[in-house]
């Protein structure tokens, strides 16, 4: 019988990637760690150790808790962290309390763990207080990121594949294209702040039935040439 707390069992599972970036991998420092740091640290970091249990320090982990290991590298399977957070029994399965792990979290923990559990040189969290400070969007630096492919022909745009990867993670579908009476009537009180008239929505509604996106994009630069734009 273990003795371990849920919780800290179910911190782990943001623990462990591989060092490639390829669609069928997964990152550490990119798509784990953020993930341990925000539903983790509270209990398991530097200052605040339950069950002996530190996830932000490489060797830490190592080690274990007071119970002893709590993963096996390579072998996912066997693994304890993976046999909680995919437990059918819901007061056993992690975490115990809030949303639990999505089967997409689950399917790249498992494949971190089969790689062998990698945690890069310097990626240790000494200090959880400045990490959350330091590692705040507004602070990072800009990169170059090849967006994810997508398989829907409604997506326009290289945005959408961040989207829809997101929404995948959480096992959320897309909302159905706005209707173009309504697309126009957005835009207008967006870039113009007042209401097109009911002539302006008919006539974007005829062009966007020939062709949308000529369409959205022959309004856009009317409302933005316009003397209205920026009104509120």
């Amino acid at each position: 019988m273990l003795c371990m707390p849920l919780r800290f069992l179910c911190c782990l599972a943001c623990l462990f990637a591989t060092e490639s970036v390829s669609a069928d991998d997964v990152e550490f420092v990119r798509d784990i760690q953020p993930i341990l740091r925000e539903h983790c640290f509270e209990c398991h970091s530097t200052g605040n150790e339950e069950a002996g249990l530190n996830l932000g320090i490489r060797q830490r982990v190592q080690d274990g808790s007071d119970s002893g290991p709590v993963l096996l590298p390579g072998q996912s399977n066997q693994s304890l962290l993976i046999k909680r957070v995919a437990d059918s029994d819901p007061d056993q399965r992690m975490p115990p309390k809030g949303s639990r792990l999505a089967t997409e979290q689950v399917r790249l923990l498992r494949q971190g763990i089969d790689k062998g559990a990698y945690w890069p040189d310097g990626a240790d969290v000494v200090d959880p207080k400045q990490d959350r400070a330091a590692h705040h969007w507004a602070f990072q630096p800009l990169r170059k990121v090849t967006p994810p492919k997508l398989s829907s022909a409604t997506s326009t745009s290289p945005i959408d594949g961040f989207i829809a990867q997101r929404l995948l993670q959480y096992g959320l579908t897309a909302a159905p294209p706005v209707p173009s009476h309504h697309l126009i009537r957005r835009l207008s009180l967006i870039i113009a702040g007042l209401p097109p008239t009911p002539e302006q929505i008919q006539a974007f509604v005829t062009a966007a039935a020939h062709n949308r996106d000529v369409a959205l994009q022959q309004k856009l630069d009317e409302l933005l040439a316009s003397h209205h734009y920026g009104e509120r």
